[in-house]
């Protein structure tokens, strides 16, 4: 229980409070209120700015959860990315991302030649 406490009190998001005064804990949730940074792990610019499109997040803009959470449930039903990883860092207040998206498989054709003795060779 204590090694818990640790880990929920480290935490930037979730913040602990001690109730009434004994010795009981709980948590509240805390959602931070301001973008102050937002990193998209990927090369392609073209990409990366169609996902910030996507998230509907700006820097320096309030962050709405109910939008942020509707936005990355219609991406997951794109087909395009298998995760979104945010990797949310910060404040009580404030809130940095790091978005890593794992894309999807796309689809391939493996072609190669064979050789069989009673059929000879084919693709």
């Amino acid at each position: 229980m204590e090694v818990a406490r640790e880990v929920f009190a480290q935490a930037g998001c979730v913040r602990t409070l001690r109730d009434g005064g004994d010795s009981t804990y709980s948590t509240r949730r805390t959602v931070p209120s301001r973008l102050t940074d937002l990193t998209i792990e990927n090369p392609k610019r073209l990409e990366s700015q169609t996902l910030r499109f996507a998230l509907g997040l700006r820097v320096g803009t309030r962050l709405v959860e109910v939008s942020l959470r509707s936005r990355l449930l219609q991406l997951g039903q794109s087909g395009d990315y298998r995760a979104l990883w945010l990797n949310p860092t910060g404040t009580d207040s404030t809130l940095r991302l790091r978005v890593a998206p794992v894309y999807d498989a796309r689809q391939s054709i493996i072609v190669g030649p064979a050789y069989d003795n009673d059929l000879g060779g084919r693709l």
